[in-house]
């Protein structure tokens, strides 16, 4: 998910992750919680592909 290092996006973020989903964050810099994989959104796309 994008957003989840932000107060709303964290939020759902966190919950997901409490109720056993595995969440995986997108973004400049690690939410702390599920698995971070570092992403530009302006210079490239995501590798989803083992997700």
């Amino acid at each position: 998910m994008t957003g989840a290092s932000g107060f709303c996006g964290g939020a759902v973020a966190r919950l997901l992750d409490a109720e056993g989903h595995h969440v995986v964050t997108l973004g400049r810099r690690p939410a702390g919680v599920g698995e971070w994989r570092r992403w530009e959104a302006a210079t490239d796309a995501p590798d989803l592909a083992d997700v």
